[in-house]
């Protein structure tokens, strides 16, 4: 552990963490089994947080993102289009930011509607950059910045255009982690330790038509 990176408070628990995480992929699995076509993006933001209220999310550290089509290349600075309507043939990615026993639960992930192959392809790809970047974490000791380089690379091989302005990475701890640090990953020169630090990628079609985006805590052990 790096103590400049890395601090918690003084009522962290790594058991009550690893819930939270857990919990949190729970919240996305249902999501995904829930949305709807013809949904508007007001309305499966209502589900997605009702959702984690169910599962005894006590607040959200961040509002809850989900994008259509076309607005999946957008960041998380650029507003939301509510009325945005989902079809029968779409791409959704979502970003969730829940609290769960005090502590952190962070996660995204990519939902695709219909039966489209490039947006299935985007979707299996996006996954296999954070797999394969995290592997490269645990065996490399990569630092964060090395980390964006190395899943940037890896993208571009694959024929997408990865976009790491938007997703920059960033602690987790129990609530809130702001007040320990408040820095990205992407600008961390040291290695990032286990189940402290939340790998985001983004990637996109290199016409920027659609975009894929995975979440998760970088953990010790896949």
């Amino acid at each position: 552990m790096n103590p400049q990176y890395d601090a918690v408070g003084a009522h962290f628990n790594s058991e009550s963490f690893h819930q939270s995480r857990t919990l949190t992929q729970d919240a996305l699995r249902l999501f995904a089994e829930q949305i709807r076509s013809g949904m508007t993006c007001r309305e499966s933001i209502k589900l997605c947080n009702s959702i984690m209220t169910s599962l005894g999310a006590t607040k959200l550290w961040h509002q809850t993102f989900v994008r259509f089509g076309k607005n999946t290349i957008l960041g998380y600075e650029d507003p939301l289009e509510l009325d945005a309507v989902l079809g029968e043939s779409d791409i959704v990615t979502v970003d969730v930011g829940p609290v769960f026993y005090g502590h952190e639960g962070d996660g995204g992930t990519t939902i695709v509607m219909g039966h489209n192959d490039e947006y299935l392809r985007i979707v299996q790809d996006v996954k296999k950059v954070f797999s394969e970047t995290e592997q490269a974490w645990r065996e490399q000791k990569l630092s964060g910045a090395q980390l964006y380089a190395f899943a940037s690379q890896m993208a571009a091989k694959m024929g997408w255009r990865s976009i790491p302005n938007y997703v920059r990475g960033h602690r987790v701890a129990d609530f809130p982690h702001s007040v320990h640090w408040q820095g990205d990953l992407a600008s961390c020169d040291a290695t990032p330790s286990p189940d402290r630090w939340v790998l985001e990628i983004q990637i996109a079609d290199p016409e920027l038509r659609f975009g894929a985006f995975y979440e998760d805590v970088l953990t010790a052990a896949p």
